[in-house]
């Protein structure tokens, strides 16, 4: 509440956000916002020819739903009246991934809470797997993992389908709304493949890695979208052309 109570009290002339609610953003503040999500860059995450060792890998945080309640708390164009413990998330399907992934014998997973490599390391080792599990992150962010997986051209991405996602009221403080958070990104079988559950992703892995034609298309399909659409260069030219025609 209190970075947007900021961009109103200075009239900015245009501001950008990478969260999918920009246009409360907008209605709140008076000011122009666009969208300019994350990005990957296909010099760092590409195909590296390493072997896949994996039928599904897994590094980064597990996801915390719990807070001390600051999304509820807070007023616009002021700071929360306490300090915010807690990320906040609108599901914790890493952590029931986590729950119940070594019980499955029948697919090699390559699960790692936060394994902090270099950004060389980490792209190559998002190679190592067929598959790479992805979620949105805290406020539904879709995150820069989504691009960089596809960038490899070598794995196919699964994550959260796109249901309730965190959104905000015009006092700034949590309000879930049915939007589809990769409208404009990616379209689910085409990019990726989603779920909803734990029970649904282990199908999903399942199939994929006795279907290879079928995970080969879409992690093609992926590549070729990212690479025209979701580089940090395309990135650019969007920032410029929107304060070129806004200014």
């Amino acid at each position: 509440g209190s970075k947007l109570g900021w961009i109103k009290e200075i009239n900015a002339d245009l501001a950008f956000t990478y969260h999918h609610d920009y246009e409360m953003f907008e209605k709140l503040t008076g000011v122009p916002f666009f969208q300019l999500p994350f990005a990957a860059d296909p010099e760092i995450f590409k195909d590296y020819g390493i072997n896949q060792e994996y039928d599904v890998g897994f590094t980064g945080g597990l996801g915390h739903i719990e807070t001390n309640g600051w999304e509820k708390q807070c007023k616009f164009g002021e700071f929360a009246p306490f300090p915010a413990e807690g990320q906040g998330w609108s599901h914790n399907l890493r952590a029931q991934i986590k729950e119940q992934y070594e019980s499955w014998d029948d697919i090699n997973f390559y699960f790692s809470n936060h394994n902090h490599d270099n950004m060389i390391d980490y792209a190559k080792r998002i190679n190592t797997a067929k598959m790479w599990l992805s979620t949105t992150g805290p406020v539904d962010i879709v995150g820069t993992r989504y691009f960089e997986i596809m960038l490899s051209n070598t794995t196919l991405l699964l994550c959260n389908r796109s249901n309730k996602m965190w959104s905000f009221d015009e006092d700034c403080n949590r309000k879930d709304r049915e939007v589809n958070v990769y409208d404009g990104l990616f379209e689910e079988d085409v990019h990726y493949v989603a779920f909803d559950t734990p029970e649904e992703f282990r199908d999903k892995v399942l199939y994929y890695k006795n279907n290879e034609a079928a995970r080969l298309k879409i992690v093609r399909n992926a590549y070729e979208h990212v690479l025209e659409n979701h580089t940090w260069e395309k990135r650019a030219e969007k920032f410029v052309a929107c304060v070129k025609e806004n200014l």
